[in-house]
């Protein structure tokens, strides 16, 4: 981190240091309770501050080139953010020594105080990858776009999605809080329920859930800038997808690049690092245990029919006037 630390100005260094030393778990770790706190009527994840998102919207913008990997929970966003940043710094491993360095804040939009965009854009690399589980409608697009700044938008079907948010759920400590504890660590059926009905906060307005947070990136699909890419996809033809996204981000890869970013994005490779705790991203990957399976169709051994017959109206209702198609099986 000290190069990083180099490249931020003089003014910014508490803001630097106050990032780079925060510790989560002492801060959060004796809290029982948590605000659950709104942006424009949408309900954040409790410990999500409302300051950044609004500052981002209103007063913060990327560099040309930036990207952004917009996913919701559980649809490929620490996979799909690794595939980027190796496509892009793969074959620099001093760049990718930076980027692996970034403080989490700064490696998640919705992450952090507002005062973390004083020194966002002084990060030492031209291109920076930034995740977000935000919802199109906390985000100024067309601003970032004009900018040249670059969307990804994963896609996973959301049976799959939703069995994954259900064990995930249960490793968030911040999930553990009351007031919103019984809607997150529950048995499944009430989980199930809590979630297709559109009551857990997850920065989202009442009544929604995943389905409703595509139909967000759903208004943007023409822009040049926002590209969708389906997590089986990736799954099934990974070279093939490497090649399309590095297209869209202007890297040119050859066959053997594309196959080595493959390797390098394996699953069972991330969650190897994970294990080793090879950078603090790795570490905390693996902490919480984001890398689970990655499979396509394992909502099988848990879905009843009715549950899996509700997401099928659901998505007929909700999606069915898009393009969204969705693989549930392998």
């Amino acid at each position: 981190m000290e190069t990083i630390a180099q490249s931020i100005p003089a003014e910014h260094q508490d803001v630097w240091e106050g990032m780079v030393n925060f510790d989560f778990a002492k801060a959060y770790g004796k809290v029982t309770t948590a605000e659950v706190l709104e942006v424009k009527g949408h309900r954040l994840q409790p410990t999500f501050p409302a300051e950044g998102i609004e500052y981002a919207m209103d007063n913060w913008t990327p560099k040309n080139g930036d990207v952004f990997v917009a996913s919701f929970p559980r649809t490929g966003t620490n996979w799909t953010t690794e595939i980027v940043r190796q496509i892009i710094y793969g074959r620099d491993p001093e760049k990718m020594k930076i980027a692996k360095s970034i403080p989490l804040p700064l490696m998640l939009l919705e992450g952090g105080l507002a005062n973390k965009f004083k020194i966002a854009n002084h990060i030492p690399i031209p291109r920076m990858v930034v995740a977000t589980h935000l919802p199109a409608t906390l985000i100024n697009v067309d601003k970032f776009t004009q900018a040249n700044a670059k969307f990804i938008c994963v896609v996973r079907n959301p049976k799959d999605q939703i069995l994954s948010w259900f064990h995930f759920a249960k490793k968030l400590p911040y999930l553990h809080l009351e007031p919103i504890r019984d809607l997150f660590q529950c048995d499944w059926e009430q989980f199930f329920d809590n979630y297709t009905t559109g009551k857990q906060p997850i920065g989202l307005k009442e009544g929604q859930w995943y389905l409703d947070h595509l139909l967000t990136w759903n208004e943007h699909k023409q822009n040049k800038n926002v590209y969708f890419v389906y997590f089986e996809d990736i799954k099934k033809d990974f070279v093939g997808e490497i090649h399309k996204m590095s297209r869209f981000l202007g890297v040119d890869l050859n066959d053997e690049e594309a196959r080595e970013v493959a390797m390098n994005c394996g699953f069972g490779k991330m969650q190897q690092a994970s294990a080793d705790g090879t950078s603090d991203h790795d570490r905390v990957r693996g902490e919480i245990g984001v890398l689970r399976k990655g499979e396509i169709g394992g909502w099988k051994d848990k879905f009843t029919q009715a549950q899996s017959d509700e997401v099928d109206r659901q998505v007929r209702e909700k999606l069915g006037k898009t393009d969204f198609r969705f693989t549930f099986e392998a």
